[in-house]
């Protein structure tokens, strides 16, 4: 076994020595075994001789590597005997010179085949199919998605297929249009773009109405084959026609490219199942929308009705929305069996029952309000959040279609509708609601973080850089200001300097403490002393403005672990912003609230003030450096940047809100155990 020899394909007769360890073959110079078949890969398989036994390995290639006929799983190694073929692309490959008795597109006698089929396991995986589609196909009437499922499983099933459709006939103008399609290939070329199935072929199945297979495309005359099939290369094709009641609906459409002997006749066999189960769900489908239509017809006549009655009850049970009928007193007439599904009930017990039944009296007496619009006006209504209670109890939420129901003279007689139990979606969207909130939140902060991080890394060298001039225009100013006999004029510009230096040195050391706000210095504090303690030092403020005091505390706080100076600096920038808003308001009341959160694991600090509130444009805004709504004498902008940074380096939070009776509250939680680095 150490030469292969191609006994089939496009380079047939052409023959290969082995290395005896690792032999690369494809279609690119570099490989050992360089062939000349457009349906191979650049670098397509190796051959690995391991003692007397050899493998194959897949190394990525695009049509796949078949030994036997069978496809052997990339990157994994399958070994190969001396009777055995192995194809690569277009072209089989042998260890004997002539053929070895077993090909790749040999079919067997029927009986063999159907063992074969048994022990392989693919007729039973075709049943699976067929049963798993029908299940999907009974469950919604969306023809779109149901019929991307079915394409989806054929991909799934048959693995030497490239590209595949689905394509129905308009009723009204008979043209053909594509559905879905779907296709394993990337589109290098183009030419895979847009999807140029075989024209010929659909055009002659759906004339016929009988399916079609080609298993090699490059046996057939040229004839008889379209210019996109030589344009794609394709070299195996199946075509099976949606056929209901004896009308061709459209087609399934299924090719290979670049392979040959790409199905089996049991593929064939699974595609005609398959287009007989979708062509009974594209007519259902048909049909539930002539319902729906023929439903919000208020004019339709009683003669009408019951002439189409036979027609409504069929395909009312087909499909799994849930539809009713009520009178004017709210009892159940008439229902399909997924009403009953729907509401837990049987049809025995569901017949007329009231709304009042199934329902709280909350939902009960919006119902009437709603029946008593649709009666009053003649409109339907769509009505949402209508909660039910099953006969085991639980609640589920259903969203309806009402419609005014008439008898044949016109007159009302009662409500239609139709139900749905959207119970999990609205779960569903709940649950997307707050994760969307949680997300949003998050990057909220990861923002402020990333603003107070840069703004850190700028303050700590500008500081210095502007704190040694400053220091060297201060001694100046020191020396001036000492000196006798210094015109009045003058000394009154040196005290303004003065004045205006001592602002830039505040300034720099707010930049100094901005920058310096990785520090720590973690201890175990009682929080309550520490309010207690700023509101102390500010009470000198506090009386001299006329504000008073209001102060909770939570009783029995356990000691927290936090860095003393810096929790109380957050304190004291949030008492100071207070103070400062209720300048010139009549009502002056500082509240301070301590408590532990609902979980037990953060405490919150909550200050509340009667000042003007915080106008919502800047809500987004107040945390950010250098933002102040002060005039620029009173503030720098950085005290709440700065307790915003040391809270969230606390593995906290902090927020504001404006106050529905006015002012504004800050909110503060820190948490139980320490978070920080």
């Amino acid at each position: 076994m150490n030469k292969l020899y191609v006994i089939d394909g496009p380079i047939k007769g052409e023959s290969f020595t082995l290395n005896d360890g690792i032999t690369t073959i494809g279609t690119s110079s570099d490989n050992d075994i360089c062939i000349s078949d457009i349906g191979a890969s650049r670098h397509h398989a190796k051959v690995i001789k391991k003692g007397d036994r050899i493998f194959v390995s897949d190394t990525s290639s695009f049509q796949g590597v078949f030994i036997d006929g069978e496809q052997i799983d990339k990157g994994k190694e399958a070994e190969i005997k001396k009777e055995s073929t192995l194809m690569i692309g277009n072209s089989v490959l042998s260890f004997q010179k002539g053929s070895p008795g077993k090909t790749v597109a040999q079919p067997l006698p029927e009986s063999l085949e159907r063992r074969a089929k048994d022990s392989s396991g693919s007729y039973i995986r075709s049943l699976e199919l067929l049963l798993k589609v029908s299940n999907i196909l009974a469950q919604s009437l969306n023809i779109n998605e149901l019929l991307e499922e079915v394409i989806s499983q054929i991909f799934n099933l048959l693995k030497r297929i490239n590209r595949g459709a689905i394509l129905l006939l308009d009723r009204e103008t008979g043209e053909l249009q594509e559905v879905v399609s779907k296709t394993r290939m990337d589109d290098k070329t183009g030419l895979s773009g847009k999807f140029n199935y075989s024209r010929s072929i659909v055009s002659r199945t759906i004339k016929e109405g009988n399916p079609i297979k080609m298993s090699n495309t490059g046996q057939v005359s040229k004839t008889d084959l379209s210019d996109s099939i030589e344009l794609m290369n394709v070299m195996s094709v199946m075509c099976v026609p949606l056929i209901y009641k004896g009308e061709v609906q459209g087609v399934i459409y299924v090719d290979s490219i670049g392979l040959p002997n790409g199905f089996r006749e049991d593929d064939l066999q699974l595609l005609m199942g398959l287009s007989n189960t979708a062509a009974i769900a594209i007519e259902n489908a048909r049909l539930y929308d002539e319902v729906k239509q023929e439903l919000t017809e208020r004019q339709k006549t009683e003669v009408t009705l019951r002439e189409s009655e036979e027609k409504y009850r069929t395909i009312l049970e087909s499909i799994g929305e849930g539809y009713f009928e009520v009178d004017f007193t709210g009892n159940l007439a008439f229902f399909n069996n997924s009403f009953c599904r729907i509401m837990g009930y049987s049809q025995g017990e569901l017949l007329s029952m009231n709304n009042r039944d199934y329902t709280t009296p909350e939902t009960a007496k919006r119902m009437y309000r709603i029946f008593n619009e649709i009666y009053r006006t003649g409109k339907p209504a769509e009505i949402t959040d209508y909660e039910v209670i099953k006969k085991d109890g639980s609640v589920r939420t259903l969203e309806m279609s009402a419609y005014l129901m008439r008898d044949s003279d016109g007159k009302p007689i009662g409500f239609r509708g139709v139900a749905r139990d959207v119970t999990e979606r609205k779960l569903a969207e709940d649950q997307l609601r707050t994760t969307y909130q949680e997300l949003q939140d998050t990057k909220d902060m990861l923002v402020q973080s990333e603003k107070l991080a840069a703004i850190g890394r700028l303050t700590a060298g500008v500081a210095h850089e502007i704190l040694n001039p400053v220091n060297i225009i201060s001694m100046r100013l020191q020396l001036l200001d000492l000196k006798e006999g210094v015109p009045e004029k003058i000394a009154k510009d040196l005290s303004i300097c003065k004045s205006q230096l001592t602002r830039v040195i505040s300034i720099i050391n707010d930049l100094r403490q901005f920058s310096r706000i990785t520090e720590k210095n973690v201890t175990l504090n009682d929080l309550n002393k520490i309010i207690e303690h700023v509101v102390t030092l500010n009470a000198p403020q506090l009386k001299e403005d006329g504000i008073a005091t209001e102060i909770q505390y939570q009783p029995g706080l356990p000691m927290m672990p936090f860095d003393k100076d810096r929790i109380q600096q957050v304190i004291f920038n949030i008492i100071s912003n207070a103070i400062a808003a209720m300048a010139g308001q009549e009502t002056k009341v500082l509240r301070i609230v301590t408590e532990l959160t609902d979980s037990e694991d953060y405490v919150s600090l909550i200050f509340s003030d009667t000042g003007p509130g915080i106008d919502m444009s800047d809500m987004s805004k107040i945390f950010d450096p250098f933002f102040t709504t002060k005039d620029s004498i009173q503030g720098t902008g950085l005290g709440l940047s700065i307790s915003y940074s040391i809270i969230q380096d606390h593995g906290g939070k902090i927020w504001a809100e404006s106050n529905e009776w006015g002012g504004a509250s800050f909110f503060v939680e820190l948490p139980l155990e320490s978070m920080m680095n």
